[in-house]
């Protein structure tokens, strides 16, 4: 984006929002550079564990085959 557009896009948010010292404490601004893996430590982000879910598909027993279970979707 250019800074022009980012410019209108602050300033369109600037007459929607509140003002700054009326939003919650636990709002907080946006980081100017931010990486996957900067949120993947702020939202404390575990990942899948592909093991687990192997393990409580195994556990889950059914009788009918995928084909009619995916047929009755």
């Amino acid at each position: 984006m250019k800074e022009e557009q980012l410019a209108q896009i602050e300033a369109w948010f600037a007459n929607i929002l509140p003002a700054p010292e009326a939003l919650p404490s636990f709002v907080k601004p946006l980081q100017k550079n931010m990486t996957v893996e900067s949120l993947k430590i702020a939202q404390n982000y575990t990942g899948f564990d592909y093991t687990h879910f192997s393990n409580l598909s195994q556990a889950f027993d059914t009788e009918e085959n995928t084909e009619d279970l995916l047929a009755m979707l």
